[in-house]
């Protein structure tokens, strides 16, 4: 699910495939702004087994470290429980400490290795944090996290 490298263009089957979510085997959350339709961050994960999922998160540069990747992150661990999804699992560029740090500073157990220039996490989600602990987007007072669903 993880792309390395940016892409121009999407083929029609790739962009379907990142539309089409079903809550239970793909999901996906966006934070947007309440007054307009604009997407900052989506977090999504696929379930790659019976109980794991692999998850992904791209967030608009110019607001990252404003808490909307840890605020989805915990949004989507909170669904996956409730469709059975016991771990998380990413592959994230040893270069990219933001996202390391996201994974690093979560209530969930993360384990680590790393092989090459390639960093394997995994995310223990039957750890229950506190609900109060739970991260909320910051610097951006009107976000909220929202369900992406596939056009119709």
């Amino acid at each position: 699910m993880r792309y390395f490298t940016p892409r121009r263009r999407l083929t029609e089957e790739v962009a379907r495939h990142l539309c089409t979510v079903d809550f239970r085997d793909r999901a996906a959350f966006v934070a947007s702004p309440l007054e307009s339709d604009a997407i900052h961050g989506i977090g999504r994960y696929e379930r790659d087994a019976p109980h794991s999922a692999e998850v992904a998160f791209i967030v608009e540069d110019s607001l990252q470290g404003n808490g909307i990747g840890p605020a989805l992150l915990h949004r989507l661990a909170e669904h996956a429980r409730t469709q059975g999804i016991e771990r998380f699992t990413a592959a994230v560029l040893y270069e990219n400490t933001p996202m390391l740090t996201v994974f690093r500073n979560s209530p969930f157990r993360p384990q680590v290795s790393v092989e090459h220039d390639c960093a394997f996490v995994k995310l223990d989600l039957t750890v229950l944090p506190d609900p109060a602990a739970r991260p909320a987007a910051r610097g951006l007072a009107a976000a909220q996290l929202r369900a992406l669903q596939a056009p119709a």
